[in-house]
């Protein structure tokens, strides 16, 4: 993403806008400068503008306390509406009238000349939409029904900064000309601190009339929000100002963001690309992944792709290295090339709903070039051991296109199980674990333990000399002996030996012409504590 291009083209229109508004004949006249910090917790100002006035004063001035996005809200409503939405007639003195309301931000004020310059923000008035269009029945006319929605521009202040806000209003003496003939009312300014970055859209949706006889197109306003806190775990509203539906998600500049939930409106996401932090997504009622969407998230290792989803663009999860499990629900038509390039997927199971699947989308890795010096020289090669199954058509040609094994799902997994062993030691049992890349489906049987045996055991003068072999993973062995065969505590005495190559301990100091019992047990560290294997089988000398 790129969100100093997009604050940039926004001030440059904001400036284009509010310099024509300022120097024609309804231009400020300056008479009085409020200075208002803003202070407490909120970091919040409410200002209200009326008749070319902020607060009452030509203009209004306030410093935030610190750097960060804010939102920039106008926000009001019309009194008076007719049933079909239209503005009435029969306004009277006072009637609220207010979408002849603007305010401009500007970051200087010369008083001398009565001019503001460097504008950051131009609230243009609430503007009007289309809610619905009905038709009670055949012979009844169609009803349009309209509403407003605030106006909100979103911007990047300095905390410590003084600016400066003016009004704009309607000229003619505030009067409107024609049949609707009524004076302008007031508005509220609302400035508050903000995690998203806000850019309203208008969506059009065609809508038939009772008898489908007729079309009629209704403009609603859609927000697109993207990130711009610095919170790890991010959740995305499902309205701005509690009215205007977030459609699309576009993404952050936040690198430590750990996890994503959407709303249940957003259906576009887009701009992740590359947060290495990034571990947990919910996609919610998402329609479209936009290309590069996850791109290069290494963190990511596991995500569920809704019934909602129709299209996965282009290279939308490449280069998620940890990425090792993807569920796909019936309802994606659509995967783009390289959606699922250079991941960790075993496997990819695809519902019959897929029509479209782009080249390199899944199985493919990237190989370097060994014999060149060249970091750019890598070919893409198929990950070893990947399969493909479902009940895809789409999916079945893909896998035959590309030497890919794929095995039909639609009477249930066939479970191409892949046997993972591991192995058994002294200390602990091993396992093999026959687990099916398709459904998950896992088989686990345990190994014995490994066991160890006193490989020599001689007598000598008073001594015995006990050997046995070095077991993995060990650090040393202890060594029991006792004049009882069941190692009565009273006649058996331990010794410890560190060293993890084979055993070839000498005991001394024994009597003569006694018969000895000898055991053996490896033992290891697992941090302080020690872990031990089983005693070996005993054996028994006489000394001499």
């Amino acid at each position: 993403m790129n969100f100093a291009k997009k604050t940039m083209s926004f001030a440059l229109a904001s400036v284009m806008v509010a310099s024509s508004l300022l120097t024609g004949t309804s231009a400020l006249a300056a008479e009085k400068k409020v200075i208002t910090p803003m202070t407490g917790t909120s970091q919040a100002i409410v200002a209200t503008v009326k008749d070319n006035q902020v607060n009452g004063n030509s203009y209004y001035s306030f410093t935030p306390a610190t750097t960060g996005y804010y939102a920039v809200t106008l926000a009001s409503k019309p009194i008076y509406k007719s049933t079909d939405g239209t503005y009435s007639a029969n306004y009277t003195t006072g009637a609220e009238r207010v979408d002849q309301a603007n305010v401009s931000i500007s970051k200087s004020y010369n008083a001398t000349t009565n001019e503001f310059s460097e504008n950051v923000a131009y609230v243009s008035a609430p503007q009007s939409y289309s809610i619905d269009w009905t038709q009670a029945s055949a012979s009844s006319a169609p009803v349009e029904t309209k509403g407003y929605y605030d106006a909100l521009e979103t911007v990047q202040l300095t905390g410590g900064h003084t600016y400066y806000i003016s009004a704009y209003t309607s000229s003619e003496s505030n009067l409107v000309s024609g049949s609707e003939n009524h004076i302008i009312g007031s508005a509220t300014l609302k400035i508050t601190p903000s995690d998203f970055y806000v850019d309203i859209q208008e969506k059009t949706v065609s809508k038939k009339s009772f008898n489908n006889s007729e079309d009629k197109n209704i403009t609603t306003p859609v927000a697109y929000v993207s990130y711009v806190g610095a919170a790890k775990d991010v959740v995305v509203p499902n309205f701005v100002n509690n009215t205007i539906p977030v459609e699309k998600f576009e993404g952050s500049n936040n690198e430590k963001i750990t996890s994503l939930t959407l709303s249940p409106n957003v259906k576009s996401v887009d701009g992740l690309s590359d947060i290495k932090t990034l571990a947990s997504v919910n996609l919610a009622n998402v329609e479209k992944i936009e290309s590069g969407a996850f791109s290069g998230c290494s963190d990511l290792n596991n995500v569920v792709i809704p019934a909602s989803v129709k299209t996965i663009g282009e290279s939308a999860f490449s280069g998620c290295s940890a990425l090792s499990s993807v569920t796909f629900n019936e309802g994606v038509k659509k995967i783009g090339r390289y959606a699922f390039y250079n991941t960790a997927l075993k496997a990819a199971v695809l519902p019959a709903s897929v029509v479209s699947i782009g080249n390199y989308a899944f199985g493919y890795v990237e190989s370097f070039n060994t014999n060149t010096a060249d970091p750019y020289d890598t070919t893409n090669v198929l990950a070893d051991g990947f399969v493909m199954g479902g009940k895809s058509v789409e999916a079945a040609n893909y896998a035959a296109i590309n030497g890919i094994a794929y095995y039909d799902m639609t009477k249930g997994c066939p479970h191409a199980y892949v046997v993972t062993t591991v192995p058994a030691t002294v200390f602990a049992k091993g396992k093999k674990i026959s687990t099916c890349p398709l459904c998950g489906n896992t088989i686990t049987k345990s190994i014995k333990k490994k066991t160890f045996k006193i490989s020599s055991l001689k007598a000598a003068k008073k001594a015995l000399t006990v050997k046995a072999a070095a077991q993995a993973e060990m650090k040393g062995y202890q060594v029991q002996y006792s004049t009882s065969k069941k190692f009565k505590k009273k006649t058996t005495k331990t010794v410890k030996v560190a060293t993890k190559k084979k055993l070839n301990k000498k005991i001394k100091g024994l009597k003569s012409g006694k018969k000895y019992y000898v055991r053996v047990r490896a033992y290891k560290m697992n941090g302080k504590k020690t872990v031990y294997s089983a005693w070996t089988a005993k054996k028994s000398v006489k000394v001499k």
